[in-house]
């Protein structure tokens, strides 16, 4: 075999250009990534109960699921920590467990825990733990002089929008961010002294903020399309609804719009700011990403106030 290059050197040098060119091209082409691209055997479920201490959840959620979980085989362990409102259980399994087949059953096992649930548990979330599921790059947001208002508008209606915007951008999470929600503030002594509960308040509220379709109305030519639309416009409004017995909410408390309870934070040089978490689109290079992110970053940087 050797021979044959020995007395061909131009189809010799032909072939080593030719390798150089493959190999070049190689290099610009071939994903990059900081982990490789494999199935751990590992199945995580997560599972939230806003409103519900540790050991609730412990109780009500966390242990019900593992005892579902026990009837499976192939587990090798089984980890889990209760948290305020949530729940976090990571199933491991021997390695030559297929990781789709070990995902569905526990998917199948978290089902049959669910009947058993109290009323206010969300769905849980059964997923495989992947390496591309984690961030990519972190981007803070903040001002030396803008309100916190002002920074969550900028964070959440432009920068996250034109990060998910680049091409290989899975998903942006906002860190550190509140948005302003709907609060009503109940005085339990004025709720029972008018032999009221608060689930009377709740049933109340949502009778009274609602929109659904209410028909329609069929002329000659025309058809006109009916909604019922009883949402509020502004806290008055919701202040102005009958609970029982002639009883108004403002009677009992308040509405009001105002910013979700702080559950997160994110600082800069001691002051708050707004952490923009980037996480990449499953099979993409991952420093093209990264670059593509920063290069949007100097963009935004000269439009941002």
């Amino acid at each position: 075999m050797y021979r044959f290059f020995i007395h061909r050197p131009v189809t010799s040098w032909m072939f080593m250009f030719a390798f150089i060119l493959l190999g070049l091209y190689s290099l610009r082409t071939i994903p990059v990534d900081r982990l490789p691209d494999v199935d751990f055997p590992t199945v995580s479920v997560v599972t939230n109960y806003p409103g519900a201490n540790a050991y609730v959840v412990d109780v009500n959620v966390t242990r019900v699921i593992e005892d579902q979980l026990a009837t499976i085989s192939g587990i090798e362990s089984i980890s889990s920590s209760s948290f305020a409102g949530t729940s976090r259980i990571t199933i491991t399994f021997s390695l030559d467990k297929d990781i789709d087949v070990a995902s569905q059953e526990v998917r199948d096992a978290v089902q049959r825990a669910m009947r058993s649930f109290p009323v206010g548990v969300d769905p849980p979330v059964v997923r495989k733990v992947d390496t591309s599921l984690a961030p990519v790059f972190v981007v803070l947001l903040y001002s030396e002089g803008a309100d916190y208002q002002t920074l969550a508008y900028w964070a959440d209606k432009v920068v996250k929008r034109e990060f998910e915007r680049i091409d290989g951008v899975g998903q942006v999470d906002l860190g550190g961010f509140r948005d302003n929600v709907l609060w009503v503030r109940i005085d339990p002594e004025k709720l029972y002294s008018r032999n009221l509960a608060p689930q009377d308040v709740l049933e109340a509220i949502s009778k009274n903020y609602l929109e659904a379709p209410a028909g329609a109305i069929y002329g000659q030519n025309r058809e006109y399309i009916l909604r019922l639309y009883g949402k509020a416009q502004n806290p008055e409004e919701i202040n102005n609804i009958y609970i029982k017995n002639g009883v108004k909410l403002k009677d009992v408390g308040y509405a009001e719009f105002t910013e979700d309870e702080r559950r997160g934070m994110a600082r800069f040089k001691g002051k708050e700011a707004i952490a923009l978490v980037v996480y990449k689109q499953s099979k993409t290079n991952t420093v093209a990403v990264v670059d593509a992110v920063k290069k949007k970053m100097e963009e935004l940087n000269r439009q941002l106030p």
